[in-house]
């Protein structure tokens, strides 16, 4: 973490209708996409923390479904996709380093962004975790311990 400049740990209360209008602007400007904004009240966290792990978050989801949505409320962050069911030991090893699904094996990726992103959110004392979304797709969360 501390070679990928994300060693600080301070925290400052952060809006969460301007972190998810930041995070989107971001993805609108790498993949020329618009991804729906859905945010209320406020945080006390890293700011660059959270823009880390919700980029990692909607880069999967660009990758590995569809149509990923943001949703922001204080005591849950949510980036939400359409896309296949993923089974129940796929989801428990979402987090790990190098996993990657079998059907995702001839893309590009190395298999380290979801394990970044939960180291990154154990070294702010956060929590992250997927959970699978009623018609197929998924929900990945970060959560406030």
């Amino acid at each position: 973490l501390s070679r990928l400049g994300y060693g600080e740990t301070t925290t400052e209360t952060i809006d969460l209708k301007q972190l998810g209008a930041e995070v989107a602007d971001r993805m609108h400007h790498a993949y020329a996409i618009t991804i729906p904004v859905d945010a209320t009240g406020t945080v006390t966290a890293n700011h660059e923390a959270l823009v880390r792990i919700l980029t990692i978050f909607i880069d999967n989801a660009i990758k590995y479904a569809k149509d990923p949505e943001i949703r922001l409320r204080p005591d849950r962050l949510e980036v939400l996709d359409h896309g296949t069911s993923l089974s129940a030991e796929q989801r428990a090893r979402l987090f790990d380093r190098f996993y990657r699904l079998d059907e995702a094996r001839d893309r590009s990726g190395s298999g380290l962004g979801l394990s970044i992103a939960a180291a990154l959110a154990e070294h702010h004392h956060l929590s992250v975790g997927s959970e699978p979304r009623p018609g197929g797709g998924s929900c990945f969360f970060i959560t406030f311990v």
